[in-house]
């Protein structure tokens, strides 16, 4: 039995879910928990009984089972609703569209659908992100018992390593472009500046790489890291050919280079406009 807190999970396969607990005497460790994900689908049961017909020959459902439910709030007491199991969560929404075309678009309601798969594991194990637990690892089987409340205002919180990451440019205009090359990359941390300097922009990136596998910080801030830094970053990278080398992660996951579109909403009279995030793995990158 570990004891810890739970710093980061994420599916990192079909019904596998990557786990990263920062144990009490200050260890980083990863676990792998088999998760199956579920949807539920609500309407008359002569509806669902029919429906189950056209489950066993689909290749996005792995089994199928009829449950009581609170299928909706105005509901006095739980009711008979179906519950599948997803084969593959990435299959959900084409799913959920079949099933809401086999229904003819009125006969069938469905629950948790959009709910991303961490979330709906969090949902599921009762935890919660930073939470105490202690973790029984049973083979890709884990199990999790709480230490703390997610309604506690006064909490103990984990043994953080934290990095600030800043990147310097040679602009060559008056505006920063990816065409600009790396000047210079420095890392705060722990009240000391580690300066990865190199003699060509590719040994720059790499000794980056290098020192934050070192230095093994659980979050790393920037400023503008998902609308421009890690963009930026990858470019130079896939410019220099060492983009699959670029791995900020503690699993060996590259940045991406993708050039994704953000989302731009109205609100309270003013237009906002939210960059797409860019994430690490077993470890929080927080964009300030």
């Amino acid at each position: 039995m570990i004891r810890g807190w739970l710093l980061d999970l994420y599916p990192s396969g079909p019904n596998q879910i990557t786990v990263w607990i920062i144990t009490e005497d200050g260890k980083r460790l990863k676990f792998l928990d088999t998760f199956t994900r579920r949807i539920y689908v609500s309407g008359k049961l002569r509806d669902l009984q029919a429906l189950t017909n056209h489950l066993a020959d689909s290749k996005s459902v792995g089994g199928w089972r009829f449950v009581e439910k609170q299928a909706d709030l105005s509901d006095s007491r739980p009711k008979k609703v179906l519950e599948i199991d997803i084969t593959d969560y990435k299959r959900i929404p084409f799913f959920a569209r079949k099933l809401l075309r086999l229904g003819g678009y009125e006969k069938f309601r469905l629950h948790n659908v959009d709910i991303p798969v961490s979330q709906a594991y969090l949902y599921e194990k009762d935890i919660f992100p930073l939470a105490h637990l202690s973790v029984i690892d049973s083979g890709n089987r884990l199990t999790y018992t709480l230490h703390d409340s997610v309604e506690d205002i006064d909490y103990s919180l984990p043994p953080f390593r934290t990095a600030w990451l800043h990147v310097y440019t040679k602009q060559k205009g008056v505006i920063p472009s990816f065409n600009d090359p790396i000047d210079a990359i420095a890392l705060e941390i722990d009240n000391k500046t580690v300066v990865v300097n190199g003699r060509t922009e590719e040994d720059i990136i790499l000794n980056l790489v290098e020192t934050i596998k070192r230095e093994d910080p659980d979050i790393i801030f920037t400023r503008g890291g998902d609308s421009y830094l890690f963009p930026y970053l990858a470019y130079r990278a896939f410019v220099n050919g060492v983009l699959e080398k670029l791995v900020l992660s503690r699993e060996d996951i590259p940045v991406k280079a993708k050039r994704r579109r953000g989302r731009t909403f109205f609100s309270y009279g003013r237009v906002y406009h939210k960059a797409p995030i860019r994430r690490l793995y077993g470890r929080i990158h927080i964009d300030v």
